[in-house]
């Protein structure tokens, strides 16, 4: 989580970076991720989107996991 500061210019890290991810196979072909994190740049989140490889069967070892606040599939 970032905050501003009150001339909306300086961001400062308040937390732990809120992580994100696309699935599938493949998924190395997969644009998401530099679409996201450059709406997250821009916004000054402190997000990241990954893309992460996950064959038929595997989606619900991922998830609980519990590494990603959402997963696109």
């Amino acid at each position: 989580m970032l905050s501003s500061c009150a001339s909306g210019n300086e961001r400062i890290q308040i937390g732990m970076t809120t992580r994100f991810s696309v699935v599938g196979s493949p998924i190395e072909h997969s644009l998401s991720p530099k679409l996201h994190l450059a709406a997250y740049g821009f916004l000054g989140l402190d997000f990241v989107y990954e893309k992460n490889e996950v064959s038929s069967g595997q989606l619900e070892n991922l998830l609980a996991s519990n590494k990603f606040a959402g997963v696109s599939v």
